[in-house]
């Protein structure tokens, strides 16, 4: 369907915005970013990692650099993007976009392999998130966000750290928001193939890797390979996607193991 293509058409501007990021041209690099977060709404998770490269950060002793001018070129760049669209379309309805994507959760996990499917095979058979637990999930993927950009700011490799903290963000997003989407670990999978390619080693292969193996599973035990392909009969298949779902929860925790290892210059 045109619903479900929308998250191929980013590609071009997504991985545009890194390329113009690094040659240190901000305003294209605004302009790619907004483009590809008005298209598919969740790349703007990226909008925070973005404007946290512009800043430096070192703690011994404690200082506080923003480059005003990229930072100032990188926003005009947004500005205008949003400004031709909402000349075209309503700025409410985006708003209430943003709203209701920032409240969705009521279900546990909509084909998600994350620790939320689990839990509605186990504990809550409904298949209703609490809301204690939806704002639990919420709270943990703040909290892993800030660190992350914080880690982001006091690095000495700016770009490496952007890839790491942009492939932290959106891999945190599927994990810990409850009613997550088995295609929003897209733009994930697409960020940890740019790292690599970026950053061609063990560590950012194994990245990619595992992001490949839990976005390939993620599809074809809920959806097969098309018309024709048989599935194995849903009991069986259900096994599988429990076992998928546990290998993709483990792979998250070492994710964030190996990034947590790396200490925060000083």
């Amino acid at each position: 369907s045109n619903f479900g293509l929308q998250r191929y058409f980013f590609f071009p501007t997504l991985i545009l915005s890194y390329y113009f990021l690094r040659q240190k041209q901000s305003f294209f690099a605004g302009v790619c970013l907004a483009t590809t977060f008005m298209i598919k709404l969740i790349p703007i998770f990226l909008l925070p990692v973005f404007v946290a490269s512009f800043i430096t950060l070192s703690f011994k002793p404690f200082k506080l650099r923003i480059a005003y001018r990229d930072l100032s070129l990188f926003a005009l760049g947004v500005l205008v993007v949003l400004c031709v669209i909402f000349s075209f379309y309503s700025l409410k309805d985006f708003l209430d976009t943003i709203i209701m994507s920032a409240n969705h959760g009521q279900s546990l996990s909509l084909n998600a392999l994350n620790p939320y499917w689990l839990i509605r095979q186990f504990v809550i058979p409904s298949g209703i998130a609490p809301p204690s637990l939806a704002l639990f999930g919420k709270i943990g993927f703040l909290l892993v966000s800030v660190l992350s950009l914080l880690k982001l700011m006091a690095s000495r490799d700016r770009f490496y750290a952007v890839f790491e903290s942009s492939l932290t963000i959106l891999f945190s997003y599927t994990m810990l928001f409850t009613g997550a989407h088995e295609n929003h670990l897209f733009t994930a999978f697409i960020v940890a193939l740019m790292f690599y390619y970026h950053s061609p080693s063990r560590q950012t292969r194994s990245w990619y890797q595992g992001l490949t193996s839990i976005f390939f599973l993620n599809l074809f035990l809920f959806y097969g390979l098309g018309q024709g392909v048989t599935l194995p009969p849903y009991p069986f298949r259900l096994e599988l996607i429990n076992l998928s779902a546990v290998f993709a929860v483990s792979f998250y925790l070492y994710y964030l193991k190996t990034i947590c290892s790396k200490k925060i210059p000083v």
